[in-house]
């Protein structure tokens, strides 16, 4: 199970923890963090793959929270 966290769930933290400073410079700046239907809680039929799911489920909540502080 450490090892999907790790990759995704713990590695995009510090990359959202930068987000203020990076996308303050002129330009376009996009932040993507490729989650997938497995991490949603509500289309968890089919079982199976938990540390996978959960790991995107953990995803998820960051980077939605991050979307609402930036774009406000």
């Amino acid at each position: 199970m450490a090892q999907p966290f790790a990759v995704n769930a713990i590695g995009p933290g510090p990359l959202m923890k930068r987000l203020p400073s990076l996308l303050s410079r002129p330009g376009m700046s996009v932040f993507a963090a490729l989650s997938a239907r497995g991490g949603s809680i509500g289309d968890c039929r089919s079982g199976g793959w938990c540390s996978y799911r959960a790991s995107k489920a953990t995803l998820n909540q960051p980077v939605r929270m991050a979307a609402l502080e930036l774009v406000g």
